[in-house]
């Protein structure tokens, strides 16, 4: 059985505040990186961190400190294991109206390609919408385009 590894970044963004920004990345093994360039404004995208097996997005997040919360001895909690979610873990930090769109592209050698990218928006109302994209679509857009049974299109893997 063969490994899956990819490639996955996001575009730029501003954000609430630089220092949050990059402690909670770092706290979720996040790589920060800085839009070059002479905007006033400075804007910031993620990646998986360079050390990541595969070069995707986390699923979990171990040993994970919940920022300003803290257990009735006043210390920090620290969660085992933390499900990341773009939604609640990245976009609180984004400026509102800002769309972070996130990319992850890969392949099992050459037996599957896999390919996604998702984007979200943070509204004043503080709720963060999202849409999603996979590569696998262009079966059922082609179909349709072409006027051909979907069925009748192979698939590209082995």
């Amino acid at each position: 059985m063969a490994n899956w590894y990819g490639a996955a970044r996001s575009n730029y963004v501003r954000v609430v505040d630089e220092d949050m920004f990059r402690a909670q990345m770092k706290r979720l093994g996040l790589h920060v990186f800085e839009a070059c360039g002479g905007n006033k404004m400075k804007k910031f995208g993620v990646s998986p961190s360079p050390y990541s097996e595969d070069g995707s997005w986390p699923s979990f997040i171990f040993n994970f400190e919940v920022p300003g919360l803290a257990d009735d001895e006043g210390d920090d909690v620290v969660e085992e294991e933390h499900t990341f979610e773009f939604e609640t873990d990245v976009m609180p930090y984004v400026e509102v109206g800002q769309v972070l769109v996130v990319m992850q592209a890969g392949a099992e050698k050459l037996r599957y390609i896999t390919g996604s990218a998702s984007a979200f928006v943070r509204r004043a109302s503080g709720e963060v919408e999202v849409t999603y994209l996979g590569i696998d679509e262009i079966y059922s857009r082609a179909a349709d385009q072409f006027e051909i049974p979907e069925s009748e299109i192979t698939p590209a893997e082995y």
